[in-house]
């Protein structure tokens, strides 16, 4: 799912791309390699917000259902995506 939602990205195709990170995060909701791809998607469309729901998402899940917290890469996107503009909220 990831592989095919990377060509989707590739070919420009970012809306195509997240609707099956979507799909595959209902079915996976623990697999933090998709919501950063999830969060890199929606950093190229508006609102760029979008993207930061993502990594909050990310975040609730892997607490209440691992005890643990984000990896440093998906922590690091996040203040990336912060900086270049996309509202914490």
């Amino acid at each position: 799912m990831e592989r095919a939602g990377h060509q989707h990205e590739q070919h420009g195709k970012a809306q195509a791309a997240i609707e099956l990170y979507l799909r595959t995060l209902e079915l996976e909701p623990l697999t933090e390699t998709i919501y950063r791809r999830l969060m890199l998607c929606y950093a190229q469309q508006a609102p760029k917000a979008d993207a930061i729901d993502a990594y909050r998402r990310c975040q609730h899940m892997l607490s209440v259902v691992l005890g643990v917290k984000p990896s440093a890469d998906t922590d690091a996107l996040c203040a990336s995506l912060t900086r270049a503009g996309a509202s914490p909220n």
